[in-house]
């Protein structure tokens, strides 16, 4: 079932968190429909050549990967990364249909569902993340939570500057409201300056999209 707003089934601690990230990736899931398979793969931001709508989903689904697998089950890292690319699931990620993305993500997330559901929230990850600290399984939601939140944001400008879709009609959208309620303006926005300034917003926004942390996310 997917999540169109963030208020949790009960107040224990597991269900909020479940429910926070749960909403996070489904609100990723949701700003990616009706896009084109062109605009999904198009690069907008000189600054971040990499950031394309395929590529964010890739990087989540990625993300999830290393947090729940190779740090908390303390697997061997098969991700697609390398040493010399370290961004190289954003990269590849153009290569896929949008559609294969989205539901290789989606099954991804039922299954670490799963893993979360039969595991402690204080239960500490076998790998160490940094100076020999070993995060908990609360902390890897609050992180993947608060990750998978930012790129919602990169996803939100990149749709608009594409084909001048927003935030509120995709919400719309998610509750089957009628789709004359959309208000998207007249189509694509030009560039990410024309997109600030048309949001009231000052300059320091395009700060939050120039560069994207790399895997992995500590």
């Amino acid at each position: 079932m997917t999540r169109i707003d963030d208020t949790p089934p009960a107040w224990d601690e597991r269900t909020q968190l479940t429910t926070f990230l749960d909403y996070a990736r489904d609100t990723a899931r949701a700003k990616c429909e009706g896009v084109s398979a062109e605009n999904a793969r198009k690069s907008l931001l000189p600054g971040s050549p990499l950031m394309t709508m395929s590529g964010l989903i890739n990087h989540l689904r990625w993300v999830e990967y290393y947090w729940f697998q190779v740090v908390f089950l303390g697997e061997e890292d098969r991700g697609p990364w390398t040493v010399e690319d370290p961004d190289r699931e954003m990269r590849i990620a153009v290569d896929f249909p949008l559609t294969q993305l989205l539901d290789e993500y989606a099954e991804q997330s039922a299954h670490y569902r799963e893993l979360v559901a039969g595991n402690v929230l204080d239960k500490q990850a076998q790998r160490a993340v940094r100076d020999g600290l070993h995060v908990d399984l609360r902390w890897i939601l609050l992180h993947l939570t608060e990750e998978t939140a930012r790129h919602n944001g990169h996803l939100d400008l990149l749709r608009e500057m594409l084909d001048g879709t927003t935030d509120d009609w995709i919400r719309r959208r998610s509750r089957a409201e009628p789709e004359s309620d959309r208000r998207d303006g007249d189509g694509a926005v030009e560039d990410v300056a024309t997109l600030v300034e048309t949001r009231g917003r000052g300059p320091a926004v395009l700060s939050g999209v120039r560069r994207m942390q790399t895997i992995p996310d500590e």
